[in-house]
């Protein structure tokens, strides 16, 4: 009977583990494109962008955008990304409508957040207002 009670706590710790070492992992994204990457000053212009991702999970939820013009605190938005659901890697398309009100850069970041609110890495670019 012993025995039978220690093999049940090791089959418990094991099935934790496993779960605990699966859990939780980060996207990661690449390769971020954007185009145009010149737009017209105080002109509402579509701008669109792809990321590549990996998730081992396959649970990316969302598409986080920063904005921000000639180095002021970025502002943030997000999407959600009900094509990347139950992916392990792929491609995530987007478009964002920038309407720069002055000539100067406008410097985008993007990241991924999973369903535990896992962030994968920042990747940034920029984009000319003229």
């Amino acid at each position: 009977m012993r025995r039978l009670v220690f093999v049940r706590r090791a089959a418990l710790a094991t099935v934790i583990f496993l779960a605990a070492a699966c859990a939780g992992e980060p996207p990661s994204i690449s390769n971020l494109t954007l185009s145009p990457d010149v737009v017209p000053a105080g002109t509402s212009t579509q701008v669109s962008g792809s990321v590549d991702f990996s998730d081992p999970d396959g649970d990316v939820e969302e598409l986080v955008f920063s904005l921000a013009m000639n180095g002021e605190t970025p502002g943030e938005a997000s999407q959600e990304v009900p094509t990347a659901a139950g992916l392990e890697q792929g491609t995530v398309a987007f478009i964002l409508l920038l309407q720069p009100p002055e000539t100067g850069t406008v410097d985008i970041g993007v990241w991924l957040v999973d369903a535990d609110g896992s962030e994968s890495n920042h990747l940034s670019t920029s984009v000319t207002a003229e």
